[in-house]
């Protein structure tokens, strides 16, 4: 993968524009998705919820390996706001 042409992702709706050059494809909700396999119809790996809410390098590592261009742009979680404060 070429770092200077990572795409930065936002949202679940631009993670489900992303492509895999390793022949994988992500299947995406409103709030979680999964990475499929083209070739392999049981092959599934699971992207949780909270992608978007913490710092996840693990999500980025497993789109990454996968063949996907992509680093998760977590956002900080507001704690006052969270807990209604």
């Amino acid at each position: 993968m070429n770092r200077e042409q990572t795409k930065i992702i936002d949202s679940w709706q631009e993670l489900s524009e992303a492509k895999s050059d390793r022949g994988f494809y992500l299947s995406i909700s409103e709030d979680d998705g999964w990475i499929k396999s083209k070739v392999d119809a049981g092959y599934l790996r699971y992207l949780p919820t909270h992608i978007f809410t913490v710092t996840n390098v693990y999500a980025t590592n497993l789109l990454q390996s996968h063949g996907f261009d992509v680093q998760i742009n977590a956002v900080k979680l507001d704690i006052g706001v969270i807990n209604n404060e």
